[in-house]
């Protein structure tokens, strides 16, 4: 589910970057934080489906948590008022959230790095791997 989230990394960055630099929001920009924040909402709840071994269900269960938080902070951008400024507090936030969710990301990776569990460069678990 991540990779397949992952594919359009190219226009969520570049949608990130048209954000930039103290814009006011505009209707196009609530309806893209709109879209990500459902695009991450729907990524949560297929990682939740996915039963994990009991090894993994901690860290599992933490991935489901900061994408579900994710998805709420973004969705807490998407109620910025047209032509209003995000606001620090929502800011804040939504870079608190990313944290989280990069640190979940790593919990995994070091359970597949403890678990010497390995992936080839094609396996959707390459996502995981880190160089150590």
């Amino acid at each position: 589910p991540i990779l397949e989230a992952a594919k359009d990394a190219d226009a969520e960055l570049a949608f990130w970057n048209s954000i930039a630099g103290g814009k006011k929001m505009d209707a196009s920009f609530l309806e893209g934080f709109t879209k990500l924040a459902t695009k991450y909402e729907a990524l949560a709840e297929k990682i939740a489906g996915v039963t994990p071994p009991e090894e993994a269900k901690v860290p599992h269960t933490e991935l489901v948590r900061a994408y579900r938080a994710y998805a709420q902070t973004i969705r807490k951008l998407a109620l910025t008022g047209a032509g209003s400024y995000l606001s620090g507090e929502a800011m804040t936030s939504y870079s608190e959230s990313t944290i989280t969710l990069a640190r979940a990301v790593v919990a995994i990776s070091d359970l597949f790095y403890r678990e010497r569990v390995a992936f080839t460069p094609n396996d959707p678990g390459a996502i995981f791997v880190f160089p150590r």
